[in-house]
């Protein structure tokens, strides 16, 4: 093999290392940053959760209220 094959073969290894390496790092960052953002939109998702919840509850202890004042009055 003469000089230029040696040189493209290092050259072909070097392109094929630092793709692998890229590869490699970008699915890892891709994995971590889904996991992240998974845990992220989790809280988000735990959050509404909980205010629909609140208000959901809210409006039946709003019409008990309601419903206690008007026995009180006598209306039912």
């Amino acid at each position: 093999m003469g000089l230029i094959g040696q040189i493209w073969d290092g050259v072909w290894r070097t392109v094929v290392v630092v793709v692998a390496i890229t590869v490699f790092f970008g699915l890892l960052g891709a994995v971590v940053h889904g996991i992240i953002w998974a845990g992220v939109g989790g809280l988000y998702a735990a959050f509404f959760l909980a205010c629909w919840w609140d208000t959901r509850h809210h409006e039946r202890v709003k019409k008990q209220i309601e419903d206690d004042r008007a026995r009180e009055r006598g209306e039912k």
